[in-house]
This record gives C-alpha cells, structure tokens and sequence, in this order.
C-alpha cells in the first residue's frame, strides 16, 4: 500500500476525533524499535523510518525510557494534554500539540511533528519554532536543503514545485488520448500531470487516467482540461481543516488489502471495492502486512552456491557500462543488463557512491542476477525468471532478466552493548564495536557528568 498527503491528512483527522483532550501519560520505546507515546486511549505509535511510514494508534503497552532525544521528548512532553492533531497540506506530515496550564495560569506548550516520508522520515520535537531534540540531525548541504538540529529554526520539508505547463501537458497526452494507453503511456501521462499539479498524488493521477482511458478524446487539449479541472476541484477541496470524516475507499484482492484512499481510486475497478467509515483499522493491517511480508531475495544467497560467482563493486566516477566491463562482464552480458531496464530505470544517472552485484554461472559467464544499490533502502534487480522462487522449480537460466525495484521491509532491532571504559573513553567505545555516531551520542549524554564522576586520565 501507498500513503500520500491526503491519506496522511486524514489519518490526523482520525488521530485528533480520538485523541484531542487526552493527557499523555508517559513516552518512551516500544519494544520492536517505535517510539511510542502512553495515552488513556492507547499508545499513540510512531513508525517514522519503516517501509510505510505511519502513526498509528494501538493497545496499551509498556514504554521504555531511552536516552538521547527519546529522553528529551518525554521529559516535554509526559503530564501534557494534546490540543489538536493535524497535517501539512501538501505534505505527509503530522503535527501533534500538547500543552499543560498550572494553577498560576501558566502555559506550557510543545509540538511534537512525524514526518513520515519513505527514506525521508523524522520525529522532531519543537519548542515554539525552535527545534528542540530530533530523531535524525543534519545540516543544509550538498543534497540536504534545510537544517534539523537542536538549538536552530525548525525548517518545514519543501513542497514540490510546479515544473510544467498547460501546453506541454497536452503534448504528452495526445498519445494517450488518442488510445494509446498501455503501462509506458500511463507513465508518461501521470508524470506530466503532477508536474503541472504537484500536489495531486500519484496513486490520484493514476485513477483520473484510467477513469479517461475508456472515453474517445478529441485531443490531448481537451483531455487535458478534463484532468486538470478535476485534480484542481481535489486540491481546492483541502483548503482549512477538513469538515468532516466521509467515506474511505478500500480495495481487496483474495482478502488482502492492496489500496485505501479517500478518493474512489479507478484502476482498481476489479478489486473488490469497500466503503468504509475508519483509515486508521486498514493501516494498521497494511503495517501488519509490510511486517509479515516474505522476504526479499537477494544476491547474496547465491554467494555460497559453486555453480554461480558474485562479483560486486562501486560505480565510482565513470559511467556503470564501464564499471561492469572492468568488472569482468562482457559486453553482451553488460547489453542484456541495460535491456532489460529500459523503462524501469536509467542505469546511466547513477552516483559514484551507488554499488552493484552481479551474480552469474561460472561455467557459461551468463549473468543470472543483477543489483544495483543507490541506498541501503533503494536497490534496483533484474534476475532470471524462476531464481529465488522455491514455488517455481529449477530457474530458467536462459530467460531474459527481468527488471523491477525491490521492496524492502525495515526490521526495528534493539541492541545492547555494554562499554567497559578505561583510560581512553573514545577508544573504549570504539572496542566495543560502536562507531563515531555513539561517541558523539555519549559525548552529548555525558556532558557535566563525566568530568565530576570519571576516573582521572578520561578526556
């Protein structure tokens, strides 16, 4: 399932109808890795860095206290009632206000905000429009366009920016009007349309072009006034806080929810369609299912196997053909790999950073299995058909490769490591195998407390 803005702006609605006027007893970690805050009406869950970004509301359950920003968000925030739960429109993000009043009239107030975009995700805590402790601190740089550290001005995540035109919108869908409305045309189509309506969800997009592709169009023209009327009556729609909860619609294939949305989404037409009153129960089984997803196959299972060989190496400043013929993969082996993801991705726009395996059979050199990793969240494959599928028997290792993005599932694992220090504390910390993100944590937690209790001769 997909989440976007408008998803996430109902799910505050929800959250805001249950939970407004709730005091919050305690904050602290779940036990697979959430942070999670205690309420009357359960635990308010915040899964701010999974695969589907979400804050979810769940039975009650223990908390445990954590240092570091986790210990700075409940000492904020435990004791405070929340005033109002709302979204960013435009933006898959969640602000929850909390305030407490003391007997003298004094207001104490804190805003806690979950940005729950994939890869992207955060939990800041603010004071005012002062970043107080935060999940994940950076700076503006590079690739980075805004600043989140404690001490500094909270700075929203951009909106995305209008980046085309009536005219060329009409260009792209000409195609498209004219009947050509296979997989690629639909691309192209939906992709033009959010850059002349960016705020217009993809999941959206993708329901107004299949609603059009049954209907004989004059031109791309009108086709394209027919959509942008519409995607622009649903952004105006948005505008203040929403009236009210109306009907969800959800879509089911073999018992499993494949969709949910607000809006009636068209290319689902053959789902088994329902209309339900609740966002937040269907969430909480598409988290579940993301959690019991089978995993992922990958590359790596065939590195022990003797009738294939692995190789892996980094794309560095060169194009990724030329990385894989000083890998040792031949030319047409190399072609076969860039076939089969044309229209999956350009394997040309990759970073020096990005890394890539290919696994292939040692006596024939034939590549079975390709992956390229532009983050430890975003890898691209192409495999034969059959390799890693124990349903299908023997691969078929003379198919072509077949091309796709993988989705991966993040596991939420706590560990504990005890530090013996002695003389050197940073290099303590380092022979207990954590590296210079922990100093760092432990020279911030440790400030006023270790020059007054640590033996002499700690730095």
């Amino acid at each position: 399932m997909l989440t976007d803005w408008l998803i996430v702006r109902r799910l505050g609605a929800e959250l805001d109808k249950r939970l407004r006027g709730a005091r919050i007893r305690s904050a602290g970690m779940l036990a697979d890795g959430r942070f999670g805050l205690r309420t009357p009406a359960g635990v308010l869950a915040f899964d701010a860095f999974g695969t589907l970004p979400l804050v979810l509301l769940e039975r009650d359950q223990a908390l445990a206290p954590e240092p570091g920003w986790p210990r700075v968000v409940a000492d904020a925030l435990e004791g405070l009632k929340i005033e109002r739960i709302r979204a960013r429109r435009g933006d898959r993000l969640l602000a929850i206000d909390a305030a407490s009043r003391s007997r003298f009239g004094v207001v104490s107030q804190s805003r806690l905000v979950a940005e729950l975009v994939p890869r992207f995700g955060n939990i800041v805590l603010l004071k005012g429009d002062t970043v107080v402790g935060a999940a994940k601190s950076f700076e503006k740089g590079g690739r980075t366009l805004r600043t989140v550290t404690p001490g500094e001005p909270y700075e929203l995540p951009p909106l995305p920016a209008k980046a085309g035109s009536p005219a060329n919108l009409a260009a792209e869908l000409a195609a498209f009007a004219a009947g050509e409305t296979d997989e690629a045309a639909r691309k192209r189509a939906a992709k033009a349309l959010r850059a002349e309506e960016p705020l217009l969800p993809l999941v959206v997009a993708d329901s107004f072009l299949a609603e059009a592709a049954g209907v004989p169009w004059k031109s791309g023209d009108v086709l394209a006034g027919w959509l942008l009327e519409k995607a622009r009556a649903l952004i105006a729609s948005t505008e203040g806080e929403p009236a009210g909860l109306g009907d969800v619609f959800a879509y089911f294939e073999a018992g499993r929810l494949v969709q949910a949305h607000v809006v009636r989404l068209h290319q689902y037409a053959a789902l088994d369609e329902r209309r339900l009153r609740d966002l937040l129960p269907l969430l909480a089984d598409a988290a579940d299912a993301q959690a019991a997803a089978p995993r992922v196959w990958r590359i790596a299972s065939l590195a022990q196997a003797p009738a294939f060989e692995v190789v892996r190496g980094t794309v560095g400043k060169r194009a990724l053909h030329t990385a894989l013929l000083s890998a040792g993969v031949p030319k047409g082996e190399a072609a076969r790999i860039y076939t089969a993801f044309e229209g999956v991705r350009k394997l040309d726009r990759s970073h020096p950073r990005d890394t890539f395996a290919v696994a292939r059979e040692r006596s024939t050199g034939r590549v079975v299995a390709f992956e390229l990793a532009t983050s430890p969240l975003d890898v691209w494959q192409a495999k034969v058909d059959g390799l890693g599928d124990p349903d299908a028997g023997s691969p078929a290792l003379e198919s072509d490769l077949r091309a796709a993005k993988l989705d991966l599932n993040v596991d939420h694992t706590r560990v504990a490591v005890a530090v013996a220090v002695g003389d050197d504390l940073r290099a303590s910390i380092i022979a207990a195998g954590l590296g210079p993100t922990s100093i760092e944590l432990m020279d911030a937690l440790t400030i006023g407390c270790v020059e007054a209790h640590a033996p002499s001769g700690l730095p």
